[in-house]
């Protein structure tokens, strides 16, 4: 098994291949926490991630629907209308 430095193994990715490695060796740097416990972690930090994206992606999805809602809106209304009631256009 190849040793790495802490910043290495910050900025190892979580590509299939690659998870073993970081498991085995977050295995050796942390072997006051039983394997188990370890296995539980990295699955909770996974599941975390995977939440995270997909919360991301609903949020660009809904920027840009609001983003092309307000460019067709813009395009119907003539210049001089108020945006709103109540605005001075």
């Amino acid at each position: 098994m190849p040793k790495f430095d802490s910043w290495q193994l910050n900025s190892l990715t979580t590509r299939p291949h690659e998870r073993h490695w970081k498991k085995k060796l977050m295995f050796s740097r942390f072997s006051w926490m039983s394997r188990t416990m370890l296995e539980m972690t990295i699955a909770v930090v996974e599941q975390s991630i995977k939440t995270i994206e997909t919360t991301l992606g609903e949020a660009k999805k809904k920027t840009i629907e609001v983003v092309d809602e307000a460019n067709t809106s813009n395009k119907k209304r003539p210049i001089s209308a108020p945006a709103r009631e109540g605005t001075i256009g």
